[in-house]
């Protein structure tokens, strides 16, 4: 079997550091994929301080805030499915607030960002693609368009593929060495 084809978003706009991660325009999920999972409501903490809160949300969505250990938020809603053996994580952030100016909330393209979830009992331990390892799988397709890197860190890569393009893509890459990372901090549950 061959690559996916896929393609990618260049925008200068979107020139942001996002640290490194590999995120997309689409969804990875569609209604009829999305799966439950009511071990991940609760509150997580990490070693290093980062705690997270998972509540049910709806449509089959999760309402997830985290604090990291310097006190910065971020609210996100996150929905659950199955690509190949793995349960990947769609999370997208809250949406600007409607009372914000349409031209500010124009100006901002809300991203999916891609996670494995290899656990959720005692342990919440999320994974990641390894953004080098698909770009280089992704710049071997002359089809594919080229390469994005986001900011001045490696790895950051915008996918813009149709969500079925990007369930292609992920299932290719699921069962194939180097694609996938563990995850290196597992959170605890507290509540």
């Amino acid at each position: 079997m061959t690559a996916p084809r896929i393609r990618y978003l260049i925008p200068a706009l979107l020139l942001l550091p996002l640290g490194a991660c590999v995120t997309s325009v689409n969804p990875i999920y569609t209604d009829d994929t999305l799966l439950e999972e009511p071990a991940l409501v609760g509150t997580w903490a990490g070693s290093s301080g980062d705690v997270l809160k998972i509540l049910p949300g709806e449509d089959g969505s999760y309402a997830a805030a985290m604090i990291d250990q310097d006190g910065r938020a971020s609210a996100w809603i996150a929905r659950i499915t199955r690509i190949g053996r793995l349960r990947w994580v769609d999370a997208e952030p809250e949406p600007i607030p409607a009372a914000w100016s349409d031209d500010y909330r124009g100006a901002f393209l809300p991203l999916h960002q891609i996670w494995i979830l290899h656990r959720a009992d005692s342990l919440l331990l999320l994974g990641s693609l390894n953004a080098d390892s698909l770009e280089a799988l992704l710049a071997r397709d002359p089809a594919s368009g080229g390469s994005l890197k986001l900011g001045s860190e490696a790895g950051n890569l915008v996918l813009t593929g149709s969500t079925a393009e990007l369930r292609e893509l992920l299932a290719f890459v699921a069962d194939r060495p180097g694609f996938i990372e563990e995850g290196d901090e597992p959170m605890r549950r507290v509540r």
